[in-house]
């Protein structure tokens, strides 16, 4: 391994859907009732070192998100119907054919298809995090004397939780979209 390659999707793919869940973790294990003054304070006192190895957590929790967050994105993209999935499937795999020929031919597309990929993976992901998060939250909030910290928390991750799913589906609307006009210009 001679040089490491890290580029926009392992940051976006990865690393971002990871630290909703890295700073859950964070509560989890110190056993700190979720507030965002904390979580601000700890942020101001966090030295180089933490940074890089909560980077690296958050790249590792991020990465094992994918495919749980994929199994549940798959079934999600069916709810918005025909119009949205275009009668496509659902997984881009099944396109491969169609994205060989497009990468041999025209690898300017094939590269934008792949940020796309990039962009969708991390909105389920994104979305599946938080998920977890509103989860999390919501029990709390059932068993602990809570403030309104857990209640803004449970807005925030539901908000931003469909939001990203809602990104997801459009990123695969236009990534099948995309792959469909490559094809016929090959």
């Amino acid at each position: 391994m001679d040089k490491v390659n890290f580029d926009f999707f392992e940051f976006v793919g990865a690393i971002l859907p990871g630290i909703p869940l890295f700073i859950l973790s964070c509560f989890l294990v110190t056993s700190t009732p979720f507030s965002f003054e904390i979580l601000l304070s700890s942020l101001k006192s966090i030295s180089i070192t933490e940074s890089s190895l909560a980077i690296l957590a958050c790249y590792c929790m991020g990465f094992c998100l994918h495919f749980p967050a994929y199994e549940i994105f798959q079934p999600l993209v069916k709810l918005w119907g025909h119009k949205r999935t275009k009668g496509l499937p659902i997984s881009i795999g099944k396109r491969e054919k169609e994205l060989v020929t497009i990468r041999h031919k025209s690898p300017d597309n094939f590269k934008i298809i792949n940020k796309f990929l990039a962009l969708r993976q991390m909105s389920y992901s994104m979305f599946f995090s938080l998920a977890l998060c509103f989860v999390f939250l919501l029990i709390t909030l059932f068993t602990q004397k809570v403030g309104h910290n857990t209640w803004s928390g449970l807005v925030l991750t539901f908000v931003f939780g469909f939001l990203f799913l809602r990104r997801a589906v459009a990123f695969h609307q236009r990534i099948q979209e995309m792959i469909t006009e490559s094809s016929l210009l090959t």
